[in-house]
């Protein structure tokens, strides 16, 4: 997570496909949304895995990267129903992982897994599966910059259309 680096004024925007949810906006503004992406399952293709909803995914293990909208979604709604989950520090250390065959599901944006699978080692391995999350509670409102409360002039300037 980037905010505290933003909060202690290492650097004045965090651009690095943020999402806006309701509980960041607590505590850091945001500029204007820039894209919308939904959430996606991954998985093997050989798994035979097509429904990736709580109650078929439980038992089985998900990657997601740690501090992201993604953990908190799984913890929330796919632990209590049974699923694992494992958290890692990079979303390629997850897709690694999936390739191997060490994790059922792995679940990040749509778009930000797109050219592991269309041009990467991930199109040999594995595909999209079950339907995209979009739940606003936890996928958010888009994606936008991530500004200090109170940065009047740089949230003017990120925001101009």
């Amino acid at each position: 997570d980037l905010t505290p680096g933003l909060l202690a004024n290492r650097f004045d925007a965090i651009m690095a496909s943020m999402s806006i949810t309701a509980q960041r906006k607590e505590i850091i503004d945001f500029s204007n949304r820039y894209y919308q992406t939904p959430a996606s399952f991954t998985v093997r293709k050989a798994s035979n895995i097509r429904d990736t909803s709580p109650k078929v995914m439980a038992g089985r293990l998900i990657g997601v990267t740690a501090g992201t909208i993604h953990e908190r979604y799984i913890a929330d709604v796919y632990v209590p129903a049974g699923a694992k989950l494992k958290t890692y520090n990079t979303q390629q250390e997850a897709q690694l992982e999936l390739e191997r065959g060490r994790l059922d599901a792995v679940l990040t944006d749509k778009v930000g897994i797109y050219e592991w699978l269309a041009n990467g080692a991930g199109g040999n391995c594995c595909d999209y599966a079950g339907e995209d999350v979009t739940d606003p509670k936890y996928i958010g409102e888009g994606v936008g910059i991530g500004l200090r409360k109170g940065d009047e002039a740089l949230k003017a300037g990120s925001t101009r259309r």
